[in-house]
């Protein structure tokens, strides 16, 4: 043989050095060799699910990591860098490149090496016997294993290639490939074939049941896809992978460069699992030393300390109270099924970025404690924000694992997709021991997105904990029954956490955690709080627990239609110097409140807060915690004396927040049961300061903004109440059960009340008034169409990893998280003295801490800008940002007066828009 496979490069930079193809592949495999070495178990779990014994499934798949790169021997790929081309190739030209290297790949696979059908080769991989198998029906049934194994692994660009190049017309393999590249390519298959597939597994391929382990292979192929995506990537670190462009014998480079090195890099990128501590007790388990009094577990985390728990992955769920412990429940959960079942780590995920700082500051304290004192766990918060999170910490994968890749159409777009993901640290959050994060993190890893693999995989032996599984819309549930099937089918435990959780909506999650069908179990008049533990493929047992003293309550509720009469109700409160909070359902409606009390001369402007979502964001960060410095735990008396918090949902849920009198608009009854989670959270005494006896306080009333219950109420009867609120809740008819349940009891007595309650709104015996009945059906319409949207946008597990035959189809803009009115992101910039500075103008982040979401339909594009100091300073301004301004309207600023700055920018139809943005009221339209 030439061995003139030396002739083809891999990796290069911008300075014209380059790695050689061949050393590149290695490196790869390297990795993997590595990765099996340090984590054994992952190797044991591999094999296991393929039905392959281990060696002889680590070798397949280290040969098909070597050959993941095979398109790159193209001769269209290698002309993508002329002065190395040319280098390496005298007096040649190069073939046009308009296909991506993996589907090239991929199709050079498909076409000469597996059956040799256009290569002009002497043989190929089956027709030459390679595999030594003994009949031609298993030369037949190995084609679909390899076939398989090489789709995995040339897929590691972040979906799976394509026999046609995602493109229509028919491909010419010699309009990118000359010969001599079909036959470099083949020499060095031939090569790496012979240093992993050694003649004992040669004959361990001819013992195997083919059917079995193909169907094994398919149904597991994206865990496999996530793994070699990790391998190439760790694989590409320029700086411990240093370029070789001399020939070495490959042997000799697998031993002495590519093994050492992939030692070397699989240590610094930090993806080997943390060894886990013994569990002792809830009280170990959550000591702090900065504590006067020792850690006391509820009787909810007394009963998860508790429970029997077995080596077998399983669904857990825990129903209970507001301030009920839950999330150390699940902690207590998590840490057990770590030890009995050796998983890895855990990830928690939550409804919104708020939430997610919440559970990460509270995690930051435990995890280490899931982990042996020696080891060095990593620790993640993986939101859109996570840079603004001061304890955010990120040991996973460095940056420079990338490589400077000049200009070429494919690949200079690869390496930006690359760069964006590795300097993102929510989509490698799941690659950490412990990540806490939004749910958005985690069910992107089912949708039809690039890279989702790689988030697949890093689940793959976690627990998956999430909590407030209440809070979503159809589409966003049909997404969490869809991951609960995947963790189901890779066999990874899950645990789902929950005040106010419909029947219907937990029997749909309990029916989603199964890999084969089983009886539905009847559930009538369940206790609450409970746990409902249901091992795979079991049926749920049922375990009733007690709650606390302490969050057991009843709150008088009182149902008011005129505002009017609420205003008088907030001004009496303040007199008393009690504090007070009014969850309103849209942010035009908080902003109006906000602006009617702050023109109230009885108020001083400085005690009253709007707290939304239409903040910059280090705007509502800081405001964030100014609410809890003033309503949360350590609170006193002095803090929170005529305070008024005027506020959306972001205080609905994981805010340790306590008022001394809360309204609400009318919501869902589970919302509103959340939002009286927020009055007298704390026991307090009269004033207002932490006791820990009997709370001191007048008996709590939850006061509802409602229109008021008629017996028969007319189509509009919440919509001209609440025009806003109408369209962020849909379903009347739930709301107006809502209301009438809470106007029949008169109260909320929690827990033993709280079941009843929900199911007098969701379930199925109270019927919903005749006139409403029409919009409560077009709702449900609705929530089918986003159910089967969802369906549409996610990964068929069962038909693997394989091309759908759509390119566009596989991005995160197709398959979204979250449906809704589309947002753009705003970047606020201050024009002053002839200079454009970020909005929030200090921290380690200020233009991410200056954005703000905004919906489309108030503006959509930047305004075209004619002052030439201006158009400078913003092209300049663009170069710092992350996205160079590609994906973000930028707004430049000028000052109205001390506290308003306004801007402008164009709508959807391309008419001028004018803005504003206060400091006290946050970012809206003015004309």
């Amino acid at each position: 043989m030439s061995e003139d496979y030396y002739i083809y490069w891999g990796k290069a930079d911008k300075e014209g050095n380059y790695h050689l193809l061949v050393y590149h592949s290695l490196d790869v495999a390297a990795v993997g060799e590595v990765m099996f070495r340090g984590n054994p178990k992952l190797l044991n779990r591999f094999a296991k699910l393929l039905n392959l014994d281990e060696i002889l499934f680590k070798n397949l798949f280290l040969f098909f990591l070597s050959i993941h790169d095979l398109g790159k021997f193209a001769d269209s790929f290698q002309g993508q860098i002329e002065s190395i081309y040319l280098k390496l190739n005298p007096e040649s030209k190069p073939k046009t490149y308009n296909i991506r290297h993996d589907s090239l790949g991929y199709i050079l696979w498909l076409n000469v090496f597996l059956i040799n059908r256009r290569g002009n080769l002497n043989g190929c991989l089956v027709s030459s016997n390679y595999f030594e198998l003994q009949s031609p029906n298993q030369n037949r049934n190995i084609k679909d294993l390899l076939n398989w194994l090489i789709c995995i692994t040339t897929g590691h660009h972040g979906k799976p290639p394509s026999n046609t190049g995602y493109t229509n017309n028919p491909i010419d393999l010699y309009s990118h490939y000359t010969q001599k590249n079909i036959s470099d390519s083949w020499e060095f298959l031939d090569k790496v074939y012979h240093l992993f597939l050694s003649k004992d597994q040669i004959d361990g391929l001819s013992k195997i049941d083919y059917g079995k382990v193909v169907e094994s292979i398919k149904n597991n192929s994206f865990w496999l896809a996530g793994l070699s995506v990790l391998c190439d990537w760790i694989g590409s670190n320029k700086e411990i992978f240093t370029y070789e462009s001399e020939q070495i014998p490959l042997e000799k480079y697998w031993k002495d460069y590519a093994i050492p090195r992939a030692e070397k890099a699989i240590e610094k990128a930090g993806v080997l699992p943390s060894k886990i501590s013994k569990y002792a007790t809830p009280q170990e388990l959550f000591f702090n030393p900065a504590d006067s009094k020792p850690f006391v577990p509820t009787p909810l985390q007394k009963a998860c300390d508790s429970i029997t728990l077995t080596d077998q992955p399983q669904l857990i769920i825990l129903e209970d109270v507001t301030g009920a412990g839950k999330t150390e429940a699940s902690f207590i959960l998590a840490k057990r099924l770590m030890e009995i079942t050796n998983y890895d780590g855990v990830f928690i995920g939550l409804p919104t970025m708020a939430t997610a700082n919440g559970m990460y500051s509270r995690t930051a304290k435990i995890y280490k404690k899931f982990y042996d004192p020696n080891s060095k766990p990593s620790l993640i918060l993986a939101h859109g924000a996570k840079g603004l999170s001061k304890e955010f910490r990120d040991t996973i994968i460095s940056d420079s694992m990338i490589e400077d890749f000049p200009n070429g159409k494919d690949e200079g777009s690869a390496t930006a997709n690359c760069l964006e993901w590795l300097s993102d640290s929510s989509k490698k959050a799941t690659l950490a021991d412990v990540a806490v994060g939004t749910i958005d993190q985690v069910l992107i890893s089912i949708l039809l997105s690039k890279f989702q693999s790689l988030r697949m995989f890093g689940m793959m032996n976690k627990i998956l904990i999430l909590d407030e599984v209440h809070a979503y819309d159809s589409y966003m549930n049909e997404l969490i029954i869809k991951l609960l099937k995947a963790q189901a089918k890779i066999g990874a435990s899950v645990l789902l956490l929950s005040a106010t959780l419909p029947n219907e909506l937990k029997n749909k999650l309990i029916s989603a955690y199964q890999t084969v069908t089983i009886e539905k179990q009847k559930e009538e008049n369940l206790p609450y709080p409970l746990i409902t533990q249901k091992v795979l493929n079991q049926t749920p047992i049922l375990i009733p627990v007690n709650t606390r003293e302490e969050v057991k309550r009843t709150v008088k509720v009182e149902l008011i239609d005129d505002e009017n009469e609420i205003y008088s109700l907030i001004e009496k409160s303040v007199i008393d110097n009690k504090c007070v909070c009014w969850i309103r359902n849209t942010v035009t409606d908080a902003m109006s409140s906000y602006e009617e009390l702050s023109s109230n001369p009885n108020y001083k402007k400085d005690n009253i807060i709007l707290f939304h979502a239409r903040f910059a964001m280090g705007d509502r960060l800081d405001k964030e915690q100014e609410v809890l410095k003033l309503f949360g735990k350590e609170s006193n008396a002095e803090d929170r004396r005529g305070k008024i918090v005027i506020a959306t949902q972001v205080v609905e849920q994981s805010l340790d927040l306590d008022f001394d009198v809360m309204i609400s608009d009318l919501a869902p009854i589970d919302l509103v049961i959340q939002r009286a989670g927020r009055l007298h959270r704390h026991t307090r005494d009269k004033d207002g300061n932490r006791i820990q006896t009997k709370d001191g306080r007048e008996k709590p009333i939850l006061f509802v903004n409602s229109p008021a219950l008629q017996d028969n109420p007319e189509g509009n009867w919440y919509s001209s109440f609440f025009p806003g609120g109408a369209k962020v809740y849909p379903d009347h008819g739930k709301l107006y059960l809502s209301a009438k349940v809470l106007n029949s009891k008169g109260e909320i007595k929690m827990p033993e009340e709280a079941r009843n309650l929900i199911e007098f709104v969701y379930g199925s015996r109270e019927h919903i008034p005749q006139n409403l009945l029409e919009v409560s059906k077009q709702n449900e319409n609705l929530n089918n169409q986003k159910a089967s949207q969802a369906q549409n946008n996610t990964i068929k597990i069962a038909e693997g990893y394989k091309a759908a035959g759509n390119e566009t189809i596989w991005t995160d803009i197709t398959a979204p998280t979250r449906l809704g009115d589309e947002t753009v992101k705003v970047i606020l910039a201050k024009w002053e003295n002839n200079q454009l500075v970020p909005w929030y103008d200090q921290g380690d982040f200020p233009w991410a801490n200056s954005e703000v979401k905004v919906m489309s339909y108030i503006l959509k594009s930047e305004q075209v800008v004619n002052d030439n100091i201006l158009k400078k300073a913003i092209k300049f301004c663009k170069e710092k940002l992350p996205d160079k301004g590609k994906y973000s309207v930028l707004i430049p600023l000028s000052r109205l007066s001390n506290d308003n700055w306004v801007g402008s920018a164009l709508d959807n139809q391309g008419n001028e828009v004018q803005c504003m943005y206060d400091l006290n009221i946050g970012f809206r339209k003015i004309k």
